[in-house]
Order: C-alpha cells, then sequence, then structure tokens
C-alpha cells in the first residue's frame, strides 16, 4: 500500500485499510507513518537510506514475530 497521498488514519479507516490487516497475510505499507501510531503489533519497519555509494537498509521490528 502507498499512503503517501493520505493524511490521518481516518482516511485509511475510510479507505477499508485496516481490512488487509485482518486477512492474516503479509501487507507492505510505503509511508506508514501516515497511520501515526496505528500500526498494529507485531511489524517491521525497513528504512532505506541512498548513500554515496550504495544504499543502506535498516530492519526493525515489534511486538512478536514468530
Amino acid at each position: 500500500m502507498d499512503l503517501y497521498r493520505l493524511s490521518s488514519e481516518e482516511e485509511f479507516e475510510l479507505i477499508g485499510g485496516w481490512e488487509y490487516f485482518e486477512r492474516g497475510g503479509v501487507c507492505l505499507i510505503e509511508w506508514a507513518d501516515r497511520l501515526g501510531g496505528a500500526l498494529s503489533v507485531p511489524h517491521w519497519t525497513l528504512r532505506l537510506e541512498l548513500r554515496p555509494r550504495g544504499r543502506r537498509v535498516t530492519v526493525e521490528t515489534e511486538g512478536s514475530l514468530s
């Protein structure tokens, strides 16, 4: 999901976004910060950073991912 054009969690709810999490699969979200602190737990956060000689990927986890 690309949430770039959303401005709030309420807009995400209006388009039925939360229904994707109820299906038991994997959801990839670009611009997840548009949801504020409303991401479900557990989740992974991947941060991509362009560097002069390549890219850096940082992975953070929240909650139990087992």
